[in-house]
């Protein structure tokens, strides 16, 4: 059953009718238009989209394998600097992969962190004594391990 509705908004241009197969209504129609079909059972009839993957991401290539001296996929496929030699198929070993390991550093505890504080701080007032009570080379020696160890103070405490 067709349902001719004139839209309040634009009464000459559109209008809405049934879809032909579910019953809904279709808004914003051409009055030309002699049946429709919504856009759910356009859907229902074609079906989901098919994605075809790409036949590299099937090989399982890692990334930047373009930028190697010599690469040879587990097909058997050799590469030189991303260009296929297809002479040498087969011939040589498939490249090995090194996965980088993603190991989180260990996080340092309250306790371990002023352990360290007074580390530093002892070895600072050492290195303080030296350079009232040295010679002068050790006191240069001194001043420099001063500045390291004031360096890694801040390091630690987080300035």
């Amino acid at each position: 059953m067709k349902k001719n509705v004139t839209s309040k908004i634009h009464n000459s241009q559109f209008k809405e009718m049934e879809c032909k197969l579910c019953g809904g209504i279709v808004k914003k129609i051409d009055h030309d238009t002699v049946a429709v079909t919504c856009s759910v059972c356009v859907q229902e009839m074609v079906g989901p989209p098919i994605i075809k993957s790409n036949g590299n991401n099937e090989l399982k290539r890692p990334r930047g394998w373009r930028l190697y001296n010599l690469f040879v996929d587990s097909v058997g496929n050799v590469f030189r600097k991303g260009v296929e030699f297809p002479k040498e198929k087969g011939k040589l070993p498939v490249t090995d992969i090194k996965k980088k390991s993603k190991e989180k550093p260990k996080k340092t505890t309250k306790r371990e962190k002023n352990i360290k504080i007074d580390e530093l701080l002892e070895e600072l007032n050492k290195e303080r004594r030296m350079t009232i009570s040295g010679s002068a080379s050790d006191q240069k020696k001194a001043s420099r391990n001063i500045k390291k160890l004031q360096k890694e103070l801040k390091k630690v405490r987080g300035y």
